[in-house]
């Protein structure tokens, strides 16, 4: 397991050879979408970005001091509106172009592990369905068909009802990620695609690395996203939390996606490849 877990930045890296900088203009452009806001992700996305504020609030006081955050100096007093030196709950959420993103974001997965799952190409799915599609989508146990069928009166559910059911999921998953679990292996530190919020990860990935016995801590892209140089800051940050928690000398690394990208600049540039494990 370990070796899988080493090898998966590689994995994500394969084919992505090109130099970083052309990469790094590219995503630091306006992101242009049409967008109507669609209220049960709008309602998740809030939701999750509770979670988040939570779970890096460590010692309870309701803001976010700056080594609470993964963020860089700068992006911190960026969002700090009130010059308080802390973040509230207020200013930790995004902000509504940035919230929009997300959402079109969340509509375009849901939509396509929807049409992964629904085999019989019925616009309905249903719970044999969902728990056997033997996709790393989602990470379903037996006792999640309570939320199944808590979100539908039928026996199937309709895309509307899946959002819903993904969004109580979520913070399922979350809220298992938020408990005390002690390890003695190195912990797992995952990073997010662009714009892909931390959670898609978790729902993937959380269980099955508790399982094998790894801690997983997730870099979190919600709810602010920023280019590769700064989001490689971020990843020093949780491995440090990481490290610190766990009193391991190494963290395993998952990148997906950009995250990959990501990856590969704090192994080269912040003296990452100190921090990883055998």
């Amino acid at each position: 397991m370990s070796k899988w877990l080493s090898l998966s930045l590689t994995l994500a890296l394969m084919g992505c050879q090109q130099s970083l900088t052309p990469i790094i203009p590219l995503i630091q452009r306006p992101l242009l979408h049409s967008f109507q806001q669609n209220s049960t992700l709008h309602n998740t996305l809030l939701k999750l970005t509770e979670l988040e504020f939570k779970a890096l609030d460590r010692n309870n006081d309701q803001v976010l001091s700056y080594p609470e955050t993964d963020y860089d100096p700068e992006m911190f007093h960026a969002f700090d509106q009130n010059h308080s030196d802390t973040l509230s709950l207020e200013e930790f959420q995004p902000d509504e172009e940035r919230m929009a993103t997300f959402e079109n974001y969340l509509k375009q997965f849901y939509q396509e592990t929807f049409q992964q799952m629904d085999h019989d190409h019925d616009q309905h799915i249903t719970w044999q369905e969902l728990s056997s599609s033997g996709s790393l989508l989602l990470s379903l146990e037996p006792a999640d068909q309570d939320i199944f069928e808590i979100t539908t009166q039928a026996n199937f559910l309709s895309f509307p009802q899946f959002e819903q059911f993904m969004g109580e999921f979520a913070q399922k998953v979350f809220q298992e990620d938020l408990q005390t679990f002690k390890s003695s292996k190195p912990p797992v530190v995952m990073v997010p695609g662009f714009l892909e919020p931390s959670f898609i990860l978790r729902l993937s990935f959380s269980r099955m690395l508790r399982q094998e016995g790894f801690k997983p801590y997730t870099v979190s892209m919600l709810p602010h996203w920023n280019n590769i140089e700064k989001q490689a800051q971020q990843v020093v940050r949780k491995v440090e939390q990481a490290t610190s928690d766990s009193g391991s000398p190494h963290v395993h690394l998952m990148g997906h996606s950009m995250g990959g990208l990501t990856s590969r600049y704090y192994l080269k540039n912040l003296g990452g490849l100190t921090q990883i494990g055998d």
